[in-house]
């Protein structure tokens, strides 16, 4: 019958606090009392616009729909893989035995691209704000 607990295996736990020896202690709220009497505000650092956009602070005068096309315009995000290789590869050898080439997601995440597209226009015509199955038809 296996153990998952073998003979040479030892329990241990990992220290729910820090040990700190008594020195450290002292040393350290030292250290943090001198600094706080002669710390210095630091100046601002400028938000990079990665930054800005992640906390949703981009510029006031884009709409959202201008935003949200700039996103996937911009830089390499429209090169982005929209299918997960892995699993895709995974699928053709169960299914047919073959191997896949790395090129194979790059053009189906470009389908995948127009056919969103086609879907995302097919809702805008029967006045949705949201893309259902029955736009990919």
């Amino acid at each position: 019958m296996a153990n998952h607990r073998e003979s040479w295996a030892l329990e241990n736990r990992s220290p729910k606090v820090l040990d700190i020896s008594e020195e450290d202690r002292e040393e350290q709220s030292t250290r943090s009392r001198d600094s706080s009497q002669t710390s210095v505000p630091r100046p601002k650092k400028e938000m990079s616009e990665r930054d800005k956009f992640i906390s949703g602070l981009g510029n006031d005068d884009q709409t959202d729909e201008e935003e949200r096309e700039n996103t996937m315009t911009d830089g390499n995000s429209e090169k982005e893989i929209l299918v997960v290789a892995s699993k895709l590869k995974n699928y053709i050898r169960a299914k047919s035995g073959m191997n896949t080439s790395g090129a194979v997601v790059d053009v189906l995440s470009d389908k995948m691209r127009e056919l969103c597209d086609q879907a995302i226009e097919a809702a805008k015509r029967d006045g949705r704000k949201t893309v259902m199955d029955r736009d990919f038809g």
